[in-house]
Protein backbone atom coordinates (compact mmCIF):
# COMPACT_ATOMS: atom_id res chain seq x y z
CA UNK A 1 0.00 0.00 0.00
CA UNK A 2 3.05 2.72 1.18
CA UNK A 3 4.75 1.77 -2.00
CA UNK A 4 1.89 1.88 -4.32
CA UNK A 5 1.40 5.67 -2.65
CA UNK A 6 5.12 6.36 -2.47
CA UNK A 7 5.03 6.00 -6.78
CA UNK A 8 1.83 6.98 -7.04
CA UNK A 9 2.79 10.38 -5.86
CA UNK A 10 5.04 11.71 -8.01
CA UNK A 11 3.65 10.47 -10.95
CA UNK A 12 0.76 13.08 -9.96
CA UNK A 13 0.81 16.85 -11.80
CA UNK A 14 2.26 19.16 -9.71
CA UNK A 15 -1.29 20.67 -9.43
CA UNK A 16 -2.53 17.77 -7.49
CA UNK A 17 0.92 17.22 -5.41
CA UNK A 18 0.30 21.02 -4.11
CA UNK A 19 -3.34 20.70 -3.04
CA UNK A 20 -2.25 17.46 -1.18
CA UNK A 21 0.33 18.95 0.31
CA UNK A 22 -1.88 22.10 1.12
CA UNK A 23 -4.43 20.04 2.34
CA UNK A 24 -1.91 17.99 4.95
CA UNK A 25 -0.56 21.06 6.29
CA UNK A 26 -4.15 22.12 6.63
CA UNK A 27 -5.06 19.91 8.78
CA UNK A 28 -2.03 20.04 10.91
CA UNK A 29 -2.15 23.30 11.97
CA UNK A 30 -6.59 23.13 12.16
CA UNK A 31 -5.00 20.11 14.61
CA UNK A 32 -2.15 22.33 16.62
CA UNK A 33 -4.50 25.09 16.86
CA UNK A 34 -6.96 22.76 18.25
CA UNK A 35 -4.42 21.11 20.86
CA UNK A 36 -2.99 24.64 21.83
CA UNK A 37 -6.40 26.07 22.57
CA UNK A 38 -7.39 23.45 24.75
CA UNK A 39 -4.54 23.39 26.34
CA UNK A 40 -5.24 26.92 27.23
CA UNK A 41 -8.50 27.10 27.77
CA UNK A 42 -7.89 23.98 30.60
CA UNK A 43 -5.06 26.13 32.53
CA UNK A 44 -7.61 29.04 32.33
CA UNK A 45 -10.44 27.60 33.78
CA UNK A 46 -8.45 25.56 36.06
CA UNK A 47 -7.13 29.11 37.24
CA UNK A 48 -10.34 30.71 37.51
CA UNK A 49 -11.51 27.79 39.38
CA UNK A 50 -8.62 28.20 42.09
CA UNK A 51 -9.69 32.01 42.05
CA UNK A 52 -12.90 31.03 43.05
CA UNK A 53 -12.02 28.50 45.53
CA UNK A 54 -9.92 31.23 47.55
CA UNK A 55 -12.93 33.87 47.33
CA UNK A 56 -15.09 31.23 48.68
CA UNK A 57 -12.80 30.52 51.90
CA UNK A 58 -11.59 33.92 52.40
CA UNK A 59 -15.24 35.00 52.64
CA UNK A 60 -16.01 32.00 54.85
CA UNK A 61 -12.88 32.62 56.47
CA UNK A 62 -13.54 36.15 57.58
CA UNK A 63 -17.08 35.48 58.36
CA UNK A 64 -15.30 33.04 60.91
CA UNK A 65 -13.07 35.35 62.66
CA UNK A 66 -15.62 38.05 62.55
CA UNK A 67 -17.58 35.06 64.70
CA UNK A 68 -14.69 33.87 66.77
CA UNK A 69 -15.43 36.77 69.09
CA UNK A 70 -18.65 35.09 70.52
CA UNK A 71 -17.75 32.50 72.26
CA UNK A 72 -20.28 29.44 71.55
CA UNK A 73 -19.15 25.95 70.84
CA UNK A 74 -21.95 25.23 68.31
CA UNK A 75 -20.83 28.72 65.90
CA UNK A 76 -20.48 25.90 63.24
CA UNK A 77 -23.44 24.23 62.98
CA UNK A 78 -25.08 27.62 63.71
CA UNK A 79 -23.35 29.42 60.32
CA UNK A 80 -24.62 26.25 58.22
CA UNK A 81 -27.12 28.50 56.61
CA UNK A 82 -24.15 30.98 56.11
CA UNK A 83 -22.41 28.41 53.79
CA UNK A 84 -25.16 26.95 51.93
CA UNK A 85 -25.70 30.15 50.65
CA UNK A 86 -21.82 30.32 49.22
CA UNK A 87 -21.93 27.04 48.12
CA UNK A 88 -22.27 26.14 44.16
CA UNK A 89 -23.52 23.41 42.13
CA UNK A 90 -21.41 20.05 43.01
CA UNK A 91 -19.21 21.74 45.27
CA UNK A 92 -18.19 20.70 48.88
CA UNK A 93 -17.30 23.14 51.51
CA UNK A 94 -15.45 21.49 54.71
CA UNK A 95 -14.58 23.22 57.28
CA UNK A 96 -11.62 21.05 59.56
CA UNK A 97 -10.39 21.98 63.32
CA UNK A 98 -6.46 21.80 63.95
CA UNK A 99 -6.12 18.55 64.16
CA UNK A 100 -7.92 17.27 60.33
CA UNK A 101 -11.50 16.68 61.90
CA UNK A 102 -14.11 17.77 59.99
CA UNK A 103 -16.61 20.40 62.02
CA UNK A 104 -18.94 21.44 59.48
CA UNK A 105 -19.73 19.75 56.20
CA UNK A 106 -22.20 21.54 53.92
CA UNK A 107 -22.70 19.99 50.09
CA UNK A 108 -24.48 20.75 46.95
CA UNK A 109 -25.19 18.02 44.55
CA UNK A 110 -21.87 16.52 45.64
CA UNK A 111 -21.32 12.87 48.17
CA UNK A 112 -19.67 13.77 50.75
CA UNK A 113 -17.59 10.58 50.98
CA UNK A 114 -15.98 11.25 47.17
CA UNK A 115 -13.40 13.76 48.90
CA UNK A 116 -11.97 12.52 51.76
CA UNK A 117 -11.01 15.11 54.65
CA UNK A 118 -7.13 16.55 54.62
CA UNK A 119 -4.80 16.95 57.47
CA UNK A 120 -4.63 20.24 58.31
CA UNK A 121 -0.91 20.56 57.23
CA UNK A 122 -1.95 19.15 53.89
CA UNK A 123 -3.96 21.85 53.27
CA UNK A 124 -1.53 24.83 54.08
CA UNK A 125 0.53 23.37 51.14
CA UNK A 126 -2.51 23.14 48.45
CA UNK A 127 -3.53 26.57 49.79
CA UNK A 128 0.16 28.22 50.06
CA UNK A 129 0.09 31.96 48.98
CA UNK A 130 -3.05 32.45 50.59
CA UNK A 131 -3.73 33.11 54.60
CA UNK A 132 -5.98 30.20 55.86
CA UNK A 133 -6.95 30.44 59.60
CA UNK A 134 -7.89 26.59 61.09
CA UNK A 135 -10.36 27.14 64.34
Amino acid sequence: MMDRLRTAIPRLPIKWRIVLMSTVILCLLFMLYNVVQFVTIGRWLTNQEKISMQRTMAQIDNYFQEKNSVDDPNLFQKSQGYVEKLIEKKQLIRVLDQSGTPVLTVSNHLPEDWVHPESAQRLQQITSGTTTSIY
